[in-house]
């Protein structure tokens, strides 16, 4: 091994050591020391081997996907949790941590990576979405109404929000604006089965049984 190699080696792993400590080894002396250690040794990879952090994001960014792709949620969490390290303040980061943590089923992680993704992006119509079907499913429908009409006021044209809208102001029997919602959402996609069987239940609980039945033939269509 050359000695640029052996260099890069040596910084490589001391780097990995201090940035895999437990967080709660982080006490205030103890934090300042080690964040000038991080310093150095992140200093020291350009000055010894040149690397490139863009392109070590960028591999991390690879790995995550496709962990995610492959359905190791965990795997991809755990590469994010790395790669939060280096870009902490990249929303979107914090978004598909949320999106894999949402994955496993870990509900309050997911809101709390969607929460930091607001604050970094106040303007991330996805995040919001997110937030609000969590929320909503978590029978928190009056609490989820806000963040999916923010979700829309960025993205109009996004007919899953309206229909996620639609499912909450059904649940709080706000039927006129559940029926709005979901008629919002099939104009958007004139093919989104699930927005006319709604649709469809919705027109049966205020009397309309007519509009109900031909609501649920279109959705039988479609899903056929």
């Amino acid at each position: 091994m050359s000695e640029t190699q052996q260099k890069k080696s040596t910084a490589e792993e001391e780097f990995h050591a201090v940035a895999d400590l437990p967080g709660g080894l982080f006490f205030p002396t103890l934090r300042l020391r080690i964040t000038n250690l991080v310093d150095r040794i992140t200093s020291g990879y350009r000055k010894w081997a040149g690397i490139n952090f863009d392109d070590a994001i960028n591999i991390y960014w690879k790995k995550a996907n496709i962990a995610q792709l492959k359905g190791d949620y965990e795997e991809a969490v755990s590469i994010l949790r790395k790669l939060l390290r280096l870009e902490p303040k990249d929303p979107q980061v914090h978004y598909l941590s949320g999106l894999n943590f949402e994955k496993m089923g870990k509900y309050e992680e997911a809101i709390r990576c969607y929460q930091n993704t607001i604050k970094l992006q106040s303007d991330h119509p996805d995040a919001y979405l997110h937030l609000g079907m969590i929320l909503s499913q978590s029978d928190s429908e009056k609490e989820a109404i806000p963040y999916l009409k923010r979700a829309i006021e960025l993205n109009p044209h996004n007919g899953e929000a309206h229909f996620r809208l639609g499912m909450a102001y059904d649940k709080t029997k706000d039927y006129k604006a559940a029926v709005d919602s979901f008629q919002q959402a099939i104009k958007i996609d004139p093919w989104f089965a699930k927005a006319y069987k709604c649709l469809g239940f919705t027109y049966d609980t205020i009397g309309k049984h007519d509009e109900s039945v031909t609501c649920f033939k279109k959705a039988i269509e479609l899903e056929e």
